[in-house]
């Protein structure tokens, strides 16, 4: 019996927001990339990217600093899809939006939700549950 090959997923970092305590950010990368991995998908995270490909001197020879050009480097590496979040601090609450994308850079699927204050666990327990839904839409 063959074993069955998980599809890949290149999982981008949060941008940074200083809004936010310095370790919410990495805390949000970790879940997310574990929450895909939980959903039954091969993650490739940033942290990865780097280590196999140098990524910040990539970055720099290549003048490469951006979501799309990570994507790139993703689909270089033969992944099937993209995960990217985005949190920003409104007045009151948090706004936390994730995106899968296939690895041409089609959006197939954008979920969202409004955290009340800007309560790490909150977040985290968001991100939670968005993920799973997110990723219904590569299966």
């Amino acid at each position: 019996m063959q074993a069955q090959t998980l599809k890949k997923v290149v999982v981008l970092d949060f941008p940074a927001d200083p809004s936010l305590k310095a370790n919410v950010i990495p805390i949000l990368n970790d879940f997310m990339a574990g929450a895909v991995r939980d959903s039954g998908f091969s993650v490739i995270s940033s942290a990865d990217i780097a280590a196999s490909l140098g990524l910040e001197r990539q970055r720099q020879l290549l003048g490469c600093a951006g979501t799309s050009c990570m994507a790139e480097i993703g689909g270089a590496l033969g992944s099937d899809y993209v995960v990217r979040g985005n949190v920003a601090v409104l007045d009151e609450d948090t706004a936390l939006t994730v995106v899968l994308s296939d690895a041409k850079g089609t959006v197939l699927k954008q979920s969202r939700q409004r955290v009340k204050g800007k309560s790490s666990s909150e977040l985290v327990t968001a991100l939670e549950k968005l993920i799973p839904e997110l990723m219904g839409a590569a299966r």
